[in-house]
């Protein structure tokens, strides 16, 4: 096997973690809402996830870890796809507030960081960002 293909190997299976978390925190309030699928199937566009692995997510049939990326901006990357799905019915639950909790946790930032981040993205998040402008926002506020 070439280092290329493992490489995309598990580029993939890190995108498969990270969207069968974007799946869980979409369905913690017991369903995905209109709003939170269709962001869902974009992510999963994004993230070339395949019909198959879409429909066994979805429907629960396969758990993934969390997989951190070692690179700071891949991690508020997943951060901010996780605010995305979080503010598409423009509230933040406390289900939800656990879920990011954890989910920052499994990404490797401590509980004093964690909670940094995520009252900071709370403060900016009514507005849309890419990643760039959000670690610029992070940085400043």
């Amino acid at each position: 096997m070439a280092i290329a293909d493992l490489y995309q190997s598990s580029e993939h299976k890190s995108n498969l973690s990270h969207f069968a978390a974007i799946v869980k925190l979409a369905s913690v309030d017991g369903s995905i809402n209109e709003s939170e699928d269709s962001i869902v199937k974009g992510f999963a566009k994004k993230l070339g996830i395949t019909d198959q692995e879409y429909i066994d997510i979805t429907s629960g049939n396969k758990h993934y870890p969390i997989h951190t990326p070692v690179d700071a901006m891949d991690r508020k990357q997943h951060l901010l796809d996780f605010f995305k799905i979080i503010y598409s019915d423009h509230v933040l639950d406390e289900p939800e507030m656990k879920m990011l909790m954890s989910y920052a946790a499994g990404l490797g930032y401590n509980s004093e960081q964690a909670n940094e981040i995520v009252t900071k993205s709370i403060k900016i998040f009514t507005n849309k960002f890419d990643v760039e402008e959000y670690d610029a926002i992070l940085k400043i506020v």
